[in-house]
């Protein structure tokens, strides 16, 4: 893309892309056998998966994902949609390489898929859904946005206490926008949802796809820069708006 500042607001956008109270300490042989399921052989991700156990969040967290069977976590340096994925049949987290020489975008990415995979009965719920019928491409798509940003938000949380506690790094904060259908608006345009929506199709067996309409005006009819446009509107005019607010209290 030639012009940089319009590639700068969509690699932003592009990284935009919840815990049970029983310590794992109470069950040391548990808490290695399901710790050590938590499998990875970079010794980046190696590091990252240390600094996680070091936060009773982080590790109850961990220790949740694994409740469904041990998790492989794996750098990818080619084929990647985004920038990282939870692969629930492989039971898999793959990470962007390429995109994650930082050790906290590192940390920050797998703690989201993390997340993910704890939320595995609500995707697999979903998919039924769509394998019976039970749910339109709408109503699908924005349910797993919906998980996903609480996620998102968890995340945050998380890593908001290990900064504060010295653990993780300052690089692993992450900016996010808390309103969901701000959110939701730059997911589409930025085509996660669409992604998405193609999983529906592929899942629901119909001959007819049911149509996408999301909550984007004209969104089909939109080029990729009118797209990139509105969405790094959306996202600038969100921290402005909360920067303003900051700064500039409303009266009662």
């Amino acid at each position: 893309m030639k012009n940089r500042s319009l590639f700068f607001i969509t690699t932003i956008l592009l990284a935009l892309f919840s815990l049970n109270s029983n310590p794992l300490s109470s069950a040391p042989y548990h808490q290695h056998v399901r710790e050590s399921s938590l499998r990875a052989k970079n010794p980046k991700v190696k590091v990252v998966i240390n600094k996680l156990k070091k936060v009773p969040e982080s590790r109850q967290l961990i220790e949740e994902a694994l409740q469904g069977g041990p998790i492989t976590v794996d750098l990818v340096f080619k084929g990647m949609p985004f920038e990282a994925m939870w692969e629930n049949t492989m039971r898999k987290i793959s990470i962007d390489g390429r995109a994650h020489r930082d050790q906290g975008r590192l940390l920050c990415h797998l703690l989201f898929e993390l997340h993910n995979a704890a939320s595995d009965s609500e995707y697999l719920e979903l998919y039924d859904m769509a394998l019976n019928g039970e749910i339109d491409c709408d109503s699908y798509v924005e349910t797993v946005e919906k998980i996903e940003h609480e996620n998102m938000i968890s995340t945050v949380a998380i890593i908001e206490k290990g900064i504060s506690a010295g653990v993780f790094p300052s690089s692993a904060r992450w900016e996010i926008i808390y309103d969901f259908p701000t959110h939701y608006k730059i997911q589409q345009l930025t085509e996660h949802s669409l992604f998405i929506a193609r999983e529906y199709q592929e899942m629901s067996r119909r001959n007819r796809f049911s149509t996408y309409r999301g909550t984007v005006k004209n969104l089909k009819r939109m080029s990729q820069r009118e797209k990139n446009s509105l969405a790094g509107y959306l996202y600038t005019n969100y921290f402005q708006t909360l920067r303003e607010e900051h700064t500039f209290p409303k009266e009662a």
